[in-house]
């Protein structure tokens, strides 16, 4: 069983969706279609079996100069959660929304956010025939005394900025720790040993093909692009 990468548009939603909106087809293997969107595809409802199966991806990931910008106090954080503008669209994306909201604190204030990529594994979703193989939020740093938090910012699917570890307790139904790693290939060839994992990479980064890009190529991402910023404002937003 192989896991092949691919860049089709996926046209289920054609009607209702302009072509700039469709999802593509980021990944297939025997079980599960994975688009750009987080959301997978089930084929039939057949649960695999549970060996490991070896996704390989060519991965170096490069040297990163990011430096993300530390707020002065975790009061600052909530400041910047309620500042979050919360007139996303019913159908808003989790990849569309965050980039936004980094883009727009970034323009407002300078703000060096990151993205925190919470992926779940094909043992996840197939045990619980879960919808989605990854969630993203903005991440930000503030000062806590003589520490520094790393606090998520969903804006639509909690109520405040919470730690890591709270905010993957909202989606992983067994409350598994999710292990932390610095390049997708470990997520993509190791499916069957966790239920989930974290990334944490700039504000820059708007999906998860841009991370294996990144992998494959040695190449970091350094900016925003118009394309992609038009792209999610349109989607999630339908206005700047």
């Amino acid at each position: 069983m192989k896991l092949f990468f691919v860049s089709i548009l996926f046209s289920v939603a054609a009607p209702v969706l302009a072509v700039s909106q469709l999802p593509m087809i980021e990944a297939v293997d025997n079980d599960l279609i994975y688009l750009s969107n987080g959301q997978v595809i089930f084929k039939d409802q057949t649960e695999s079996k549970k060996d490991q199966i070896n996704y390989f991806i060519p991965s170096v990931p490069p040297e990163s100069n990011y430096t993300p910008t530390v707020l002065p106090n975790q009061s600052e954080a909530y400041k910047l959660y309620n500042l979050m503008r919360s007139d996303y669209l019913d159908e808003a994306q989790c990849t569309n929304m965050a980039h936004v909201w980094a883009y727009e604190e970034y323009k407002r204030s300078g703000l060096n956010s990151q993205k925190i990529f919470l992926f779940f594994t094909k043992k996840y979703i197939m045990r619980y025939r879960f919808g989605w193989w990854f969630h993203v939020s903005p991440l930000v740093h503030a000062k806590e005394g003589k520490e520094i938090l790393q606090v998520v910012m969903d804006r639509r699917y909690t109520s405040l900025p919470l730690d890591k570890k709270t905010w993957t307790d909202h989606f992983v139904k067994t409350n598994r720790q999710c292990k932390e790693i610095d390049k997708i290939s470990t997520f993509w060839n190791n499916q069957q040993s966790e239920d989930c994992y974290l990334m944490q990479v700039s504000m820059y980064y708007w999906q998860p093909r841009d991370i294996r890009l990144r992998d494959e190529n040695g190449k970091d991402k350094t900016r925003f692009l118009s394309g992609e910023l038009r792209q999610a404002y349109e989607q999630a937003f339908n206005r700047q």
